[in-house]
């Protein structure tokens, strides 16, 4: 049985980009316009074909025509679907022969070719826009001793490239780490580090066991950019400063462009604090009486183990997703609450494109001119697919949200009203 982890709580917050970059005044951030979305077409649901009954939200990809490619969690095939969300094909199957997996890990185009990573055993499979298998190899990465095998190159880039961090679910320690994300000439026997990601994510409670509970992302983030072009980081500090530090990498893993961006800072309610540790002592409590009933040694205070090995920030991270479009655009998405905010875009120039309010719930992932695709879980844990034309509003006050209530920013105490913690299952 997989462990939940917290979705989002009480009503979202609107609280969205007081965005400052270099010659830009707290005025003209102000008036960023908040554009939204409508629904278009969904996939998913009870009553579906086998191929949109998702047991987990999937991860999508979009290629350049815009036909769009699903990777349910878990699975061994990706599906192929067209731009109005009809069937096309599988690619891959279960197996261990040459295209075949035991787990899609994750997935990219380049040109006309789709590659597929296979995952425990490291290697990929490259197929045609038909779906006919090209050919398949082993993709092994030497990390360090901390890294047991399997280890492999986690995406292939442009030129030769590749590009690798260790997974963290093989990883062999229990302890906390940092470890590197990586580009170089396949297969990586020489390459550059451009950030370091910290291992693993989720809760770690010491004698216990790692739970993949996490309610606040941890930076760095990083998306990589389509058609194998290279890689986005997005890194902050754990203080209320706000600065958003955007590096691009190309597909050698040269820095390109650094911007520095400023977002409103949300300290996090102190009752909510305590609901997340109260439901991480929850997730860890079952292993640790186990443990005790064994004589095995555990920790004397379980919550105090919790807090310590949860990462509950003062403040709301500024930012809790990223992702890149086509022609290089970065979506990022803010963090007011829980799986609450709203998005930014950020063209090449570091310039502030607009801002984008999704519906409640809804994770968009992909973006190609003005279609967006997302996905959400429901009331019932169903998965959907949907896609989404962002307009302009056609009434009202389009300002940014967080220019009229000025009150929300850094060192507010946003905790009135209830906050009722929600789960739903995690997918992986």
């Amino acid at each position: 049985m997989k462990p939940s982890h917290i979705t989002r709580f009480g009503r979202p917050l609107q609280v969205a980009a007081l965005v400052l970059m270099p010659g830009m005044s707290g005025v003209e951030a102000q008036q960023l316009t908040v554009q939204q979305v409508r629904q278009t077409l969904v996939l998913g649901g009870l009553d579906v074909p086998e191929w949109q009954a998702f047991s987990w939200e999937p991860s999508l990809h979009l290629d350049r025509s815009g036909r769009l490619y699903l990777r349910p969690p878990g699975e061994a095939r990706v599906t192929i679907v067209d731009t109005e969300g009809r069937f096309v094909r599988h690619v891959g199957r279960r197996g261990e022969g040459p295209g075949e997996f035991q787990r899609v890990a994750s997935m990219g185009l380049l040109g006309d070719t789709l590659w597929l990573r296979n995952w425990p055993v490291p290697r990929i499979s490259i197929f045609d826009t038909n779906g006919e298998h090209l050919r398949t190899e082993r993709t092994p990465v030497e990390y360090a001793e901390s890294f047991p095998s399997p280890q492999g190159v986690t995406a292939l880039l442009r030129g030769g490239y590749a590009f690798a961090t260790p997974d963290g679910d093989v990883l062999g320690s229990l302890e906390r780490m940092r470890v590197p994300v990586m580009i170089g000439p396949h297969p990586l026997t020489q390459r550059d580090t451009v950030t370091l990601l910290s291992v693993p994510p989720g809760m770690l409670v010491e004698q216990v066991g790692f739970f993949a509970y996490r309610p606040f992302p941890i930076a760095p983030l990083y998306s990589l950019i389509p058609q194998g072009a290279g890689v986005v980081t997005v890194d902050w500090g754990r203080d209320s400063s706000g600065e958003v530090l955007v590096r691009r990498y190309d597909h050698r893993g040269t820095l390109m462009d650094l911007h520095t961006l400023t977002l409103p800072m949300i300290q996090v309610p102190r009752r909510l604090r305590d609901e997340i540790i109260d439901a991480g002592v929850d997730l860890a409590r079952p292993p640790y009486d186990a443990a005790r009933r064994r004589g095995d040694p555990v920790p004397r205070n379980l919550r105090a183990a919790v807090i310590r090995g949860l990462y509950t920030p003062e403040y709301f991270p500024p930012v809790q997703d990223v992702f890149v479009t086509g022609t290089g655009d970065v979506w990022l998405r803010q963090m007011s609450a829980l799986d609450t905010g709203d998005w930014i875009i950020i063209d090449r120039s570091g310039r502030i494109v607009t801002e984008v309010h999704p519906p409640d719930g809804v994770r968009f992932q992909v973006a190609q001119g003005q279609i967006v695709w997302g996905t959400w879980t429901d009331e019932l844990g169903v998965p959907y697919v949907a896609r989404y034309v962002v307009e302009e509003p056609t009434r009202g006050d389009a300002r940014s949200p967080f220019s009229r209530h000025p009150e929300r920013r850094a060192g507010s105490d946003l905790s009135s009203g209830p906050h009722p913690l929600r789960h739903r299952a995690g997918g992986g």
